[in-house]
């Protein structure tokens, strides 16, 4: 920045330049006419011996704590936005007919809650706060309305592990909060990006941009649960969000031309993230590509923060800053039920370099294949019945356990199995077992009509099966802990077929 009379004429540069204070106006004068200014110390750590004044200090500061209140409104709208659009399309679902004028009328109304929640955390991220701080305040605020508004709108079930994961993640932000790095020097911003190991963290962001978008292109025509397609498309918009977030944090840096160059930027790069981001839940697995990008996204913008911005020297508890980060990605993959990378990358190495046998899953299909075999020769002999029994039960439940058969795929496993009997009606193994739950039980009890009713359901001869079952099962009754997974792995089974509590 040059001085032309009483007139600043902005210069961005990127050089050895320093900020100074002159009649409350910041400007920039180079760094080898004022060295005293700066000083290198053990740790790379620069000091300024001519400490900024408390005017600017303050302004810092106060610009740092709107930015997570800022961050916090944009979360509501996001969410806010979402489910608007989710319950509609719920209602529609479910036969609820719709004109177009209202379709067009929520399409305006989330299209605006997304502008402007974007344009408040666009300011969040300009007023200095720590870019990893409010991005993970944002996620954070948005999960957990998200999981609000969903279960009192009745749009989506939240099972223990997702409730359990999105207020964990909630409290790990609200501990950020407090740990988030004290507020930034402007000097010190300008000089940090001219440091070759912040120029180089931004060209390797660059080059993922580059690399993710190759791979996205090579992986199109996979299908949606390719993990490489999830992965191309996580890694390219993490890293297009993170220079959106990052340029976002540098706005106030700049002055004049370069502050709208930046900015014409700044608005054609959002335009292609809001598009790529509204197309990736389309091709990719959503349950796998949403929790994985929130990841990377959160990582990506810890190191910039890290490496570009200098947060490590201007955090009072660095561990636990970092560690905070760590229970936010063990949240976000606690809260995805059916993510389970570790177990599956257990199972596709055993399975890819040993045989069958060297996993329980693995042994569990053996002897289901010899028992079926053995049937195949004796299909009147009751041991040979009661053995191909006993290892389906086991190959069903070892599969669960090691999600390699999530719930749906056993549910839908279960309807065509009562379908091959060539009617859906009821049969006693199904009513007896829809009685020895504790909800339907409990219910039958305080309703007796309910339970009339259902037996009701029952042709004369499938009624006196209900009842040898259930003189066979009078000494045996079904606990609580044993249906939760009967449940999930067994239908239609005599007190015989349970599966055992793991």
């Amino acid at each position: 920045v040059s001085q032309s009379s009483s007139v600043l004429q902005p210069r961005f540069c990127l050089g050895n330049v320093g900020l100074v204070q002159r009649g409350g106006a910041r400007q920039c004068r180079d760094r080898s006419r004022r060295r005293s200014t700066f000083t290198c110390v053990r740790g790379s750590r620069w000091h300024r011996d001519e400490q900024m004044s408390g005017d600017a200090v303050a302004h810092a500061a106060v610009g740092t704590h709107m930015g997570i209140p800022m961050a916090v409104t944009a979360g509501c709208l996001y969410a806010a936005a979402a489910n608007v659009a989710s319950y509609v399309a719920h209602e529609v679902e479910i036969g609820e007919q719709k004109s177009r004028r209202q379709l067009f009328l929520v399409d305006s109304i989330v299209f605006v809650g997304y502008t402007l929640g974007g344009l408040i955390v666009t300011v969040a991220y300009a007023s200095g706060a720590a870019v990893p701080v409010i991005n993970a305040t944002m996620v954070a605020t948005n999960l957990l309305t998200n999981m609000l508004l969903q279960v009192v709108l009745g749009i989506t079930f939240y099972s223990k592990e997702m409730r359990t994961g999105t207020i964990i993640f909630a409290l790990a932000v609200f501990q950020l909060s407090h740990l988030s790095p004290s507020p930034r020097d402007d000097c010190k911003a300008l000089m940090m990006l001219s440091q070759p190991i912040a120029l180089g963290w931004i060209a390797a962001v660059l080059a993922g941009v580059v690399l993710s978008s190759g791979a996205v292109w090579a992986t199109w025509r996979r299908p949606m649960e390719s993990m490489p397609k999830i992965l191309a498309w996580s890694m390219l918009i993490s890293c297009i969000a993170t220079c959106t977030d990052n340029l976002a944090s540098a706005f106030k840096l700049l002055h004049g031309f370069w502050l709208w160059a930046v900015l014409f930027a700044y608005a054609a790069i959002s335009f292609v993230l809001l598009a790529l981001s509204s197309k990736a839940p389309g091709v990719c697995e959503a349950s796998l590509y949403v929790p994985l990008q929130l990841c990377t996204q959160l990582l990506l913008n810890m190191l910039t923060g890290q490496i570009v911005w200098g947060d490590k020297d201007r955090l009072s508890h660095p561990e636990a800053y970092l560690t905070s980060f760590a229970i936010c990605t063990c949240s976000v993959y606690v809260a995805s039920t059916n993510v389970d990378v570790i177990a599956a990358g257990v199972m596709r190495l055993r399975s890819s370099r040993g045989h069958m046998s060297a996993s329980r899953f693995g042994q569990s299909v053996l002897e289901l294949l010899a028992s079926w075999q053995a049937l195949s020769c004796a299909d009147d002999d009751p041991i040979a019945q009661e053995s191909a029994a006993d290892a389906l039960r086991m190959m069903l439940t070892s599969g669960y356990k090691w999600n390699i058969f999530p719930a749906e795929s056993l549910i839908e496993l279960i309807v065509r199995s009562i379908g091959d009997r060539g009617t859906f009606a009821a049969s006693a193994p199904l009513v007896h077992w829809l009685e020895q739950r504790s909800f339907i039980r409990k219910y039958a009890h305080h309703h007796a009509d309910f339970g009339k009713a259902l037996r009701g359901t029952l042709d004369p001869n499938e009624l006196s099966k209900l009842e040898e079952l259930e003189a066979d099962g009078e000494d045996s009754p079904t606990s609580d802990a044993d249906e939760e997974e009967d449940t999930l792995c067994t239908s239609g089974l005599t007190r015989h077929d349970r599966v055992a509590q793991p």
